[in-house]
């Protein structure tokens, strides 16, 4: 017995999109990253996930990217976040696109910075709701810096084999990322 029509049309139209991503992806590291700086710029919310007494912790925050990959982050001293990374720095940022069936996962380190200027610099004025200035006592910076990036993103063609079964992986070396 045939499968439905239904079915069969779907097939079809997925074996489609599998050829066309394999004729026109683009895997280099160059195109990783470039795809990740922009993720980074237009996605304004990526969970930061810490390591915690029992299990890790995810929350949702904010953040300000840079064209290196840093990610900023503002956070209360006393926050769970903040005396998480403090224990361990070692941490974990994610973020996805919808429109694009994107995603990035960001493994790194997270410090506290105290440079006053840089404080200044990532402050955003809608933080006064939750603190009192930039440099306040009550606002902590905190730079997550990756030392590893896992990308995968349909609507580009960035999807390695096995298909869009794992992701791009680069491995940051000094400076220069290259393919783990």
């Amino acid at each position: 017995m045939h499968p439905p029509l239904r079915q069969r049309s779907l097939d079809v139209l997925l074996r489609a999109y599998q050829w066309r991503v394999r004729r026109q992806r683009n895997l280099t590291p160059t195109r990783a990253l470039q795809v990740t700086r922009q993720l980074l710029r237009t996605q304004r919310y990526g969970f930061l996930v810490t390591t915690g007494t029992d299990a890790p912790n995810a929350r949702l925050i904010e953040h300000v990217a840079e064209e290196d990959l840093t990610v900023w982050i503002g956070a209360h001293p006393s926050s769970r976040k903040a005396r998480e990374v403090q224990a361990h720095p070692r941490a974990t940022f994610a973020l996805m696109d919808d429109r694009t069936q994107a995603n990035i996962v960001l493994h790194g380190t997270v410090t506290r910075v105290h440079d006053d200027a840089r404080r200044q610099r990532y402050w955003r004025p809608h933080h006064r709701l939750f603190f009192s200035g930039p440099l306040g006592a009550d606002f902590a910076l905190l730079r997550f810096t990756p030392d590893r990036l896992e990308l995968m993103s349909f609507g580009r063609f960035i999807v390695p084999e096995p298909f869009g079964l794992k992701p791009v992986v680069l491995v940051r070396h000094g400076d220069d990322w290259q393919p783990a």
